[in-house]
């Protein structure tokens, strides 16, 4: 079947091409904003009581391997079934506060790397393989990866008012 879609040199679709630059340019932001602070100031809430940034940080790890396991699972299951998951207590349930922010940080960069290694090997069937999940019935990885760069939004501009 001929693709039509415009490609970029690298054989991906702009959009997609465009989707995987912003999940891979986290990381590097996220270090960039945490420079060398130490610790303690990994561990200060925001001026407005938000997350510290060593919270924000475990919270990105934990979604990382959910968000890795559904896209190996979409990848090598018939659509596979995900439960809605609440993470409202993930920062007091893991002690994300007693953690250490660096290593969080180490967590993070790895495990978004392997998950870009992965998308950028896909395909266009790659990218529309579906499960089902939870409230929101079924989806598209194309459509989980929209969302994860959404969530990603969020929290870099929670680390943005953590450390400004």
């Amino acid at each position: 079947m001929i693709n039509n879609e415009p490609q970029t040199e690298t054989g991906l679709n702009p959009e997609r091409a465009q989707r995987l630059a912003q999940l891979a340019a986290v990381p590097d932001t996220s270090r960039r904003l945490v420079g060398d602070r130490s610790a303690d100031d990994l561990r200060q809430p925001g001026q407005d009581g938000s997350n510290a940034v060593v919270e924000v940080l475990c919270h990105l790890v934990d979604w990382e391997e959910i968000t890795g396991e559904r896209v190996w699972r979409m990848l090598h299951q018939e659509s596979p079934e995900f439960e809605n998951i609440d993470d409202s207590l993930w920062s007091i349930e893991h002690n994300y506060i007693a953690r250490n922010g660096r290593e969080a940080l180490d967590a993070f960069v790895l495990s978004r790397g392997k998950l870009i290694e992965t998308l950028t090997a896909l395909d266009d069937a790659g990218w529309q393989r579906t499960a089902s999940l939870g409230t929101h019935g079924t989806i598209t990885l194309a459509w989980l990866i929209e969302k994860i760069a959404a969530h990603d939004d969020k929290h870099i501009a929670e680390l943005n008012e953590a450390l400004s």
